[in-house]
């Protein structure tokens, strides 16, 4: 976990003065051999986070009678649920729909925020496609 200090985003957002921010990313293992992982936190419910911690995974192949290279793809879309820290409560099967963003700046695309000024996101110029969630 990272402790930022956010002078620039404390101006943009209007608070003035010197924030805190903490960035906690969203933990998620997927099975070894994963491609195409996508962590992403597209809202809040309650004192959780909810959002997608998807791949898929190629298995199979080789020659054999015919020849020809044949792989089987098993896609592993799944609905999450995190604590506020980041933490791993639940994983269930399931496709979640992404929200309309509320923003994209830098790389980091911003779904949700909530009454305290946490926030849900995507992506992240030194986390390719790692999801995370920040208190203000």
């Amino acid at each position: 976990m990272q402790k930022l200090v956010l002078l620039a985003a404390a101006f943009a957002l209007g608070a003035g003065g010197e924030a805190e921010a903490y960035e906690y990313l969203l933990q998620f293992t997927p099975n070894p051999g994963a491609r195409g992982l996508t962590v992403a936190g597209y809202g809040f419910t309650g004192n959780r986070v909810f959002g997608a911690c998807s791949y898929f995974i190629l298995s199979g192949g080789g020659g054999g009678r015919g020849g020809g290279y044949h792989s089987h793809r098993t896609d592993y879309n799944q609905i999450c649920l995190w604590d506020l820290f980041g933490g791993l409560v639940s994983v269930a099967p399931g496709t979640p729909t992404a929200p309309a963003p509320l923003s994209t700046t830098g790389g980091v695309t911003i779904y949700a925020r909530n009454a305290a000024g946490e926030w849900t996101a995507k992506g992240h110029a030194e986390i390719d496609a790692a999801g995370f969630f920040r208190v203000e």
